[in-house]
């Protein structure tokens, strides 16, 4: 496809929005000099219309990709004819990048349509290579070469010597298997090894003495003796409310642990919470059995309980706060002999 020259990238000097086209400006004032004729200035209705022009044609040349490469369609030839015509309009790099889109797209599309295209250079047509052959035979077979004849074996040694100059004859070979008295080698044994200085074993292996973890374990002991603890404090202590139990006035984190204990305790069903006016009140229970489970007589529910700083503070002003967990689990290492505990169920 030829372009022709048209000057993109031209500006306006003098502030004129078009220029003659029969101006001509002479360069160093001699006569041999180029002349140079300036293109016409295009308004900005005109490029915005050439633009919406381009942006059309690349829609649709986009949205018929399908029938555009087909190898029958000459609808990539119609496309490119128009950007032709709309090419002779374009002054400004702008425009031109829009008809640069447009022939990467219609070559794009020209190399699928090429790749759709079916060539069979070395095929022939059987039936066709059949219909010579009997028509050269029935030839030959007439000796007066009237085509009237039946095909005899005269008419195929005369087709046989015509062919015979266009084909070589195969070359004769035989096939090597080598010597008759052919005897396998026999493999050779490598000796054993000798063993060296490093090989020889120099005593039993000696291994480090295993390091159990035993923090995992004092973690479970001390959360069963505080449950045990406060187990036992409730027992001496019938009808305890919830936050005289649970709140610390010196620690936050007491509390929170006092809360976590405390849950063992009633999931387990030692105790259970009774709602008097507004206190809750800690009442001792009887655990349920296995079979109170399987039955369904007893079943465990799961509470969230909301905790912050805040909270804390006003739970500090209304508790009692008669119960320390450090201090009870002192009292209770001295009456079970320096620190025995007695393990509590902990269901999860």
């Amino acid at each position: 496809m030829n372009r022709n020259n048209n000057g993109v990238g031209s500006s306006s000097t003098g502030g004129s929005s078009q220029l003659d086209n029969s101006h001509v400006q002479q360069q160093d004032g001699s006569p041999n000099s180029k002349r140079v004729i300036k293109k016409p200035q295009q308004t900005i209705g005109e490029r915005r219309e050439l633009r919406k022009k381009y942006r059309t044609l690349i829609q649709d040349v986009s949205g018929n990709k399908s029938e555009l490469i087909s190898p029958s369609s000459d609808g990539l030839l119609r496309s490119l004819k128009k950007a032709d015509n709309l090419y002779n309009n374009v002054h400004q790099a702008r425009e031109a990048v829009l008809d640069s889109e447009l022939l990467a797209l219609t070559s794009q599309f020209g190399v699928e349509q090429a790749q759709k295209f079916k060539v069979s250079l070395n095929a022939y047509d059987s039936y066709g290579l059949v219909s010579r052959f009997k028509e050269r035979l029935t030839y030959y077979s007439d000796e007066n070469n009237n085509n009237n004849s039946t095909i005899n074996q005269i008419g195929w040694e005369k087709l046989s010597e015509l062919y015979h100059s266009h084909f070589h004859t195969v070359p004769v070979f035989d096939f090597m298997y080598g010597p008759i008295n052919f005897e396998p080698e026999e493999k050779k044994v490598r000796p054993p090894r000798k063993q060296n200085q490093k090989d020889v074993p120099v005593g039993a292996a000696k291994h480090a003495e295993k390091i159990v973890d035993t923090t995992t374990q004092v973690e479970s002991e001390t959360t069963s003796s505080r449950v045990q603890v406060m187990k036992q404090y409730l027992e001496k202590n019938p009808g305890k409310s919830f936050i005289d139990l649970v709140a610390d006035d010196t620690s936050f984190a007491q509390t929170v642990e006092n809360i976590f204990y405390f849950s063992f305790l009633l999931k387990d069903g030692h105790v259970k919470i009774a709602k008097d006016n507004e206190d809750m009140i800690i009442q001792p229970t009887q655990p349920p059995e296995e079979k109170d489970y399987q039955s369904k007589n007893a079943q465990l529910t799961h509470s969230v309980v909301k905790l912050d700083y805040n909270t804390w503070n006003n739970l500090k002003e209304i508790s009692d706060l008669s119960f320390h967990m450090e201090e009870e689990l002192q009292q209770f290492k001295k009456r079970r002999g320096g620190g025995g505990t007695t393990q509590t169920s902990t269901r999860k």
